[in-house]
């Protein structure tokens, strides 16, 4: 893979929901065995690094492990780490690269999706993957919007990173040694964490009360039982509620088109998503959109 010119450092902030991030791309989104740094060092920030190709070996404070293509690595803020030089000079290694912060801030938090809560796992993790292509793809086009700075460009890139933050949250609800159901206890507030984890990592699959049923270890028929139990709804209306804020997310903070946010969300027909969206809020995709800053609590005026 070829590596491109650096790019300039840019900065762009992002609020989703009560947080703030604080997102930077350092010189170029791709680095190669070439340009790695491979003395101990560390950052304030959080840094994510996506192998696209080869692997290498990353040592930390307190873990050290293999990276391989698809992998996300995550570097804590303060925490000492090193790339490992391959031995085989022929061994070569490609990775793309951000950094963030970020704040929490006073505003209300919804009901079905906090993306706050992704953080306990995120600073208790070194890496994940990403089972498809998603994120390689979302670096890849942020690195073009950059490149070639059409207008408007700034704002396809928030709608990416948006899109990753969220693919980033599922993936730590699901991969995450911590988030793991079968660690849990069965007492309301453990199942009510099992269930929320559950849903916002397969809204955009076909999740379904065996599937459920099974995870929490109770018969099908109770499954409805306790979710109504903790959210005062069934099965089918939390799924479709958790789906509608998705949608809700992407139609405010991106610019893509209301078809592709159904899809995204988890709908099967774009009729469906229109007829749903309708009926949850009052208002069609459209028109939630350009009225977000007057219908909903999440806030895009920092999002420059």
């Amino acid at each position: 893979m070829l590596i491109p010119q650096p790019l300039n450092q840019i900065t762009i902030s992002i609020t989703i929901g009560r947080v703030m991030f604080f997102i930077s791309f350092d010189s170029a989104i791709y680095s190669n065995d070439k340009r790695s740094f491979f003395m101990p060092h560390n950052h304030s920030r959080y840094e994510l690094q996506l192998f696209i190709d080869g692997s290498c070996r990353i040592h930390t404070d307190t873990f050290e492990y293999n990276a391989n293509p698809g992998d996300l690595c995550i570097t804590h803020p303060y925490e000492y780490h090193s790339f490992i030089r391959p031995s085989n000079k022929e061994d070569h290694f490609t990775y793309a690269t951000i950094s963030f912060s970020y704040e929490l801030t006073e505003s209300p938090v919804s009901e079905e999706f906090d993306i706050a809560q992704m953080f306990p796992s995120l600073n208790s993790t070194h890496i994940i993957h990403c089972p498809d292509n998603t994120c390689a793809e979302l670096f890849n086009k942020i690195h073009t919007e950059l490149c070639e700075q059409k207008p408007g460009h700034l704002t396809a890139v928030k709608g990416y990173l948006i899109t990753m933050l969220i693919k980033i949250y599922q993936i730590l609800m699901t991969e995450t040694p911590n988030l793991n159901v079968s660690s849990l206890n069965t007492n309301s507030f453990d199942r009510e964490t099992q269930i929320e984890y559950y849903f916002m990592s397969s809204f955009d699959e076909s999740p379904s009360i065996d599937n459920l049923a099974d995870i929490l270890h109770v018969c099908p028929r109770r499954v409805n039982q306790i979710i109504h139990q903790l959210f005062g709804c069934s099965f089918s209306a939390k799924l479709m509620k958790t789906r509608i804020e998705i949608a809700k997310i992407l139609l405010i903070y991106t610019q893509y088109p209301v078809r592709t946010v159904g899809e995204m969300a988890g709908f099967n027909s774009s009729n469906y998503f229109h007829t749903s969206f309708h009926k949850f809020t009052d208002y069609t995709p459209l028109k939630f959109r350009k009225n977000a800053e007057r219908l909903h609590p999440y806030s895009t005026e920092n999002n420059c």
